[in-house]
């Protein structure tokens, strides 16, 4: 157990849904796994900007589309009050998100 307070949810299998459920304020934290494409991100992360959340790489880069390779890495969405925080967790503790 990371924290206190964190509670897992079941996993849905919609990435799309995933992600879009940190906009509309569902869920705190919404992870992507690798292999992620475009098609599978991008709208989703339009709603998560468009609510004031951020979606990023496990290192905090924002998510580039239309390259020519069109598949991400392991990613996270989160409010911005927790992400930078949910980081900075994330490098301390690699493992416990491995």
């Amino acid at each position: 157990r990371l924290e206190s307070g964190i509670v897992p949810l079941p996993r849905v299998n919609s990435l799309a849904l995933r992600i879009a459920r940190v906009g509309a304020g569902t869920v705190d934290i919404a992870f992507a796994g690798p292999e992620s494409h475009d098609w599978d991100l991008a709208a989703a992360d339009l709603i998560v900007q468009e609510a004031g959340a951020l979606l990023t790489t496990f290192d905090g880069r924002i998510v580039t589309y239309n390259r020519p390779n069109p598949v991400h890495g392991a990613l996270v969405a989160a409010g911005r009050a927790r992400h930078e925080t949910l980081l900075r967790l994330m490098q301390r503790e690699p493992a416990a998100f491995a």
